[in-house]
This record gives structure tokens, sequence and C-alpha cells, in this order.
């Protein structure tokens, strides 16, 4: 009987730590479950914005060097780890969209690009 009684408060006490979120949420096979909040380290963490600066950095560097790309002011934002990259700014006009669209593709790493571009209109 006595062991009966160390299990269920033991149960209980593991129920109660799950419930307050003292435990790490897991998925049946091991995993974290997806949307379930990572624990990286900081240095992981780091090394992921470095590594998205970087690729912004040369997404950027093409971008100037892009014959026909002029007067524009363009931003990158990129995700090194899924080759994402979205461009936002503004362009002196619509052919300067694909052009910038066009040489942030050509970059190595980039697997889509999104364009957030606004054409800047006259007088400004």
């Amino acid at each position: 009987m006595k062991s009966k009684s160390v299990f269920l408060i033991g149960a209980l006490a593991v129920m109660a730590a799950a419930i307050a979120g003292a435990l790490p949420a897991v998925a049946a096979d091991g995993s974290a479950p997806s949307g379930a909040q990572s624990n990286q380290p900081s240095w992981n963490r780091k090394a992921a914005r470095a590594a998205n600066h970087e690729l912004a950095r040369r997404i950027h560097k093409q971008l100037v060097l892009t014959k026909g790309l002029q007067n524009s002011d363009i931003t990158v934002f990129a995700m090194a780890d899924t080759g994402e990259v979205i461009l936002s700014g503004v362009i002196s006009d619509a052919s300067q969209d694909q052009l910038a669209s066009d040489a942030a593709r050509r970059v190595q790493g980039v697997t889509s690009v999104s364009s957030k571009l606004t054409i800047r209109e006259e007088g400004s």
C-alpha cells in the first residue's frame, strides 16, 4: 500500500509540473512539437542572425552592382536557413521591381524572393 501511495504522489507531482509548464513540451516521437517555443542557446540565435545579415549583405551588394537599378532605396530582409528574401523600399519605376527581384535570385542561397517595393511618386 505504501508503494502505491508513493507512486500516486509522484504521478501527481509530474502532472502538476506539466500543467504549470515546468516540463518542456515533447511530441510522441520525442521531438519538440511544431509551434513549441525553442530553447535554443543564445549562440545559435547569434549565429542565425549573423547568417541572415551576411546573406542580406550579399544581396544588397548584388543590387548595387545591377545595371539599371538606380535611384532606389531598397532594404533586404533575409532568412539564411530557408533562403527566403523580402525586398522592401522605394524604387523609381515599375521596371526596377523585376530587376531587383532577379538580382536577388542570382545570389547563392536564395530560394524565394518576395517584393514589397513601392514606386516613388513624382515630386517625392
